[in-house]
């Protein structure tokens, strides 16, 4: 998945509200309930590893600066 991602601008402020960021999180939400697979130039840590001989899940996100 790629979205757009935020700039500092972005930021909310005292008494702000959310809504500006709902297409976004509608976004996340859309496609492979907000997680991509792991990018094949990303390892396999240590940590995850261990979570999934545990049989943890491991989910990834993926921004695409803009």
């Amino acid at each position: 998945i790629q979205i757009e991602t935020f700039s500092p601008n972005d930021a909310l402020k005292e008494g702000d509200s959310n809504k500006e960021f709902k297409p976004t999180l509608e976004q996340l939400q859309s496609k492979q309930e907000g997680y991509a697979q792991r990018p094949d130039y990303r390892p396999i840590t240590k940590f995850e590893n261990r979570g999934l001989k545990l049989g943890h899940g491991v989910w990834d996100l993926v921004y695409k600066k803009k």
